[in-house]
């Protein structure tokens, strides 16, 4: 089987584009004397030597035969893509991420002839070495390899994605806070004579000083807070400013060079800090996580396991009546409107990914897709191993993992939806069972272990018979007649309509 057109221009598009990011960094890493982590996005690619390597080859391909064409395709097709996205990138944002401005031969600083021409040799590197030797290694990968690598790839480039364009649009909304309490400070400037346009950093000293002698002056005391605020953290995102010297913000433009220095600053303490000696990190690490699990509790995992369960048996609910138009019995548990799968699953996510819960979202993500992932593919396992049954199948789901039990693109959905609880509704969880009052709450958290557990074993029985039912195995006593009785195959089939048997070799060679 051949790899499909759309698997191959993912991997292409991702390949020359950490290669341009690896190029952009190094130069930049070299002028400058520091790293830096050149690039729009926070991953090690930079988009657009993707698409521009892309376009390259896909004009370039009738004129291989012609060297000097091949340049001049590449020089125009880089230096109009360059241009474009320049373009781009200030109508989205009000800002100019770089500026050829003071560069001979240069179209309104977006493009410069000296980048053109490194381009248009780059383009003719691409199409006689580079492309010739990476598509020969992309054929050595198997159809699955590349198809799992793809799907990976095109996951983490949107999450990415995503996470960079919030933050590029904070910056932009960053740098017009600034710019309208810098335009309130003007109104004092006959009054105090301090600020000076082109000086930021200096006004604000300045400002520090008139607050000091001024005191009684309440109101520019607070414009100096909102201030200081931005200029110390604010939520701005510094790799940006790091990343691209030259970023040029419409409407304000003094103090980015002081936004860049406190960025130095900043950056210069993580340093001394990350050099303090290892005991202290360890110590610190398992004070963190000591910190991120206070609170959690076994009685308020039980009332977590409790919520989860019922919106799970809510959320499949939904689900199938959006995808398939009927409404079906999404219990996992043959009284009440629980499914205990996402109840389980809820709570191993609390004790796995909670030191994960105040790191960077692209950690708990991956956490959780990997984690939600294993633990789909365990509970299938478990069912057909134990019940001889199935209640989910995803062979026919592209890159499916574990004979079928789950998928990547289902890891994706446990990762988007690790994020969604962990960030929104466990803390919303947490919230409402703390202010339940504590004599209440103990005595409900035993009816609920009792309830919940008879009716996980009753339901397990039940399905135990069934199955045995489905084999032709005859009631051996008292009990299982009672089961045969009370649980026929058709009220267990309305209650669990996904489940299917399987037969014992069937069983046997997935295991």
């Amino acid at each position: 089987m051949d790899s499909s057109p759309l698997t191959m221009l993912v991997l292409y598009f991702t390949i020359y584009g950490m290669a341009g990011w690896i190029i952009e960094s190094a130069f930049c890493s070299i002028s400058a004397h520091k790293p830096i982590n050149r690039g729009f996005l926070s991953g090690p690619w930079c988009p657009a030597y993707g698409f521009g390597a892309l376009l390259i080859l896909l004009f370039s391909e009738p004129f291989k035969t012609n060297i000097l064409l091949v340049f001049v395709i590449a020089f125009l097709t880089a230096t109009m893509f360059e241009y474009f996205t320049g373009w781009l990138l200030e109508t989205l944002f009000k800002t100019r991420w770089w500026d050829y401005s003071k560069n001979k031969l240069n179209i309104k600083g977006r493009i410069c002839l000296k980048n053109s021409l490194f381009f248009g040799v780059m383009g003719l590197a691409v199409v006689y070495i580079l492309h010739p030797f990476i598509s020969g290694l992309m054929l050595r990968l198997t159809v699955q390899a590349q198809s799992v690598l793809s799907s990976l790839i095109i996951s983490l480039f949107f999450f990415d994605l995503i996470r960079s364009l919030a933050s590029a649009t904070k910056l932009g909304e960053h740098f017009e806070n600034i710019r309208k309490e810098l335009e309130l400070m003007v109104k004092y400037q006959h009054r105090y004579n301090w600020y000076v346009r082109e000086d930021t950093s200096g006004n604000l000293e300045r400002l520090r000083s008139v607050c000091v002698n001024n005191p009684e002056d309440q109101e520019i005391a607070a414009i100096l807070a909102r201030v200081e605020k931005h200029f110390t953290g604010g939520g701005i995102h510094l790799r940006l400013l790091k990343a691209f010297p030259g970023l040029k913000f419409k409407s304000f433009s003094p103090g980015i060079g002081a936004l860049r220095q406190k960025a130095e600053e900043r950056r210069e303490e993580h340093r001394i800090h990350s050099e303090d000696s290892f005991g202290t990190k360890v110590a610190a690490l398992k004070k963190e996580i000591l910190l991120s699990y206070e609170g959690i509790t076994v009685t308020n995992m039980v009332w977590v396991f409790l919520l989860a369960s019922v919106i799970g048996f809510v959320v499949e609910t939904l689900f199938c009546f959006v995808t398939k138009g009927i409404i079906q019995s999404r219990q996992g548990m043959i009284y009440g409107p629980f499914n205990q799968v996402y109840g389980f699953g809820a709570v191993l996510l609390v004790l796995i990914l909670m030191p994960l819960a105040r790191k960077r979202d692209l950690w708990l993500f991956i956490g959780g897709a990997v984690l939600g992932g294993f633990f789909e593919a365990a509970c299938s396992a478990v069912q057909e191993s134990v019940f001889g049954s199935v209640s989910w199948q995803y062979s026919s789901v592209q890159v499916s993992l574990f004979g079928g039990r789950t998928s990547l693109m289902y890891m994706c959905f446990w990762g988007i939806m690790t994020l969604l609880y962990m960030k929104h509704i466990f803390p919303g969880m947490s919230s409402l069972i703390d202010h339940i009052p504590w004599r209440a709450k103990h005595f409900f958290t035993w009816i609920i272990v009792v309830v919940l557990c008879t009716d996980m074993a009753l339901s397990a029985l039940a399905v135990n018979r069934w199955s045995q039912r489905n084999e032709n195995v005859t009631a051996s006593n008292g009990f299982a007649v009672w089961l045969d009785d009370n649980y026929p195959d058709e009220l267990m089939g309305r209650i669990y309509p996904s489940m299917k048997f399987v037969s014992m070799s069937e069983s046997d060679g997935k295991s």
